[in-house]
C-alpha cells in the first residue's frame, strides 16, 4: 500500500501546536509534526499575517521527505490553503472546523472585508514592506466556533473510513 505519511497539524487562531498534544499522544506511530503560526501570540506588533502564516504551513512541509497528510483547524485552513496549493508531497488536506478559502482569499476578504463582531483588528500598513495591508486579530473572548456547520453523522463516518485509508 506504500508508505504511511507524515502527519502536519496546523492549530487555528488564539492556539498553538499546545492544541494538538493529546492527540499527538495517542499517534505513536505516526510521524507528527505541528507549527506554530506567527498570527497567533500576546503582542499585536509582533503578530504576523496570513503570509507569514502560509510560508512557516510550506516550509513545515517542505521539510517532510515523503507523503504527508495536512490537518487545518479553524483559521489554519487559510494559510493551509495559500501554501498548499502546489504542494508535490501533500497527500490530503483535511479541514477540521475550518475556513477553506480560494488561494488569494483571507478571512477579511471572503466575508467582504469585514471582520467580525466579537474580533479584536489591529491593522498594519505595508507590513514590513511585504505591499499589501495585514489585519491581525487578537483574542476577544468569544466563541469562535458558533455557528460553524459540521458534517452529518453518515458523512463524518464516510470521511473517516476515507482517512483510516492514508
Amino acid at each position: 500500500m506504500g508508505t504511511t505519511p507524515s502527519l502536519l497539524l496546523v492549530h487555528g487562531a488564539w492556539h498553538g501546536p499546545w492544541a494538538w498534544r493529546q492527540l499527538i499522544d495517542q499517534l505513536p506511530d505516526i510521524d507528527v509534526h505541528t507549527v506554530a503560526l506567527p498570527t497567533s501570540g500576546d503582542d499585536p506588533a509582533m503578530l504576523g499575517d496570513l503570509y507569514d502564516d502560509a510560508a512557516v504551513v510550506s516550509a513545515a512541509v517542505a521539510a517532510v521527505s515523503g507523503p504527508v497528510v495536512v490537518v487545518a483547524h479553524s483559521y489554519g485552513g487559510a494559510p493551509v490553503t495559500q501554501a498548499l496549493a502546489d504542494a508535490d508531497n501533500v497527500r490530503r488536506i483535511v479541514y477540521l472546523a475550518a475556513f477553506q478559502p480560494d488561494v488569494g482569499d483571507s478571512l477579511f476578504s471572503s466575508d467582504g472585508n469585514a471582520a467580525a463582531p466579537w474580533w479584536e483588528v489591529h491593522e498594519q500598513e505595508d507590513l514590513r514592506g511585504k505591499g499589501h495591508r495585514a489585519n491581525s486579530v487578537a483574542d476577544a473572548g468569544s466563541s469562535i466556533g458558533a455557528g460553524r456547520r459540521s458534517c452529518s453523522r453518515r458523512r463524518c463516518r464516510r470521511h473517516h473510513r476515507t482517512l483510516g485509508a492514508w
